[in-house]
């Protein structure tokens, strides 16, 4: 028997899309509309309001091919956000700087949980046990 099941990880995804237990967010880039789940996507809030991203983690071989010849940052942001939603961000005052401070900090995040280390303290809560174990 397989470590890992694949089969078994797409058919839950599937049912749970049939079955409307995810919401589907689509992502417009130059003519193509691709669909995705909340499994698939990451959100940052900006103007009291939830944007969503493509999770880079979770991207098909197209995608990819896709995203390869980007270069600049607004054309990377406007792919991962989809063209429709980039242009309301940029509307709503964002800019594509503010759009990698976003992907770049879910990216430190994913990876200090895959490491085991699911939150860092700030530096004030640092600070503050720093002080307290020099108290002792």
């Amino acid at each position: 028997m397989a470590d890992i099941d694949l089969d078994l990880y797409i058919a839950q995804r599937e049912e749970a899309r049939a079955n409307g237990e995810t919401e589907v967010y689509k992502f417009d880039f130059e003519g193509k509309t691709v669909e995705k789940t909340e499994g698939d996507t990451f959100t940052f809030k900006f103007k009291e309001r939830d944007w969503v991203v493509r999770d880079s983690q979770f991207l098909t071989d197209d995608e990819k091919e896709q995203l390869e010849p980007l270069t600049a940052d607004v054309d990377v942001a406007a792919w991962f956000m989809g063209e429709t939603q980039y242009e309301e961000f940029l509307a709503a005052g964002g800019e594509s700087w503010m759009f990698n401070q976003a992907f770049t900090d879910y990216g430190k995040k994913i990876r200090d949980e895959l490491q085991g280390n699911p939150t860092r303290r700030n530096r004030s809560s640092r600070r503050a046990a720093s002080k307290k174990s020099k108290q002792r």
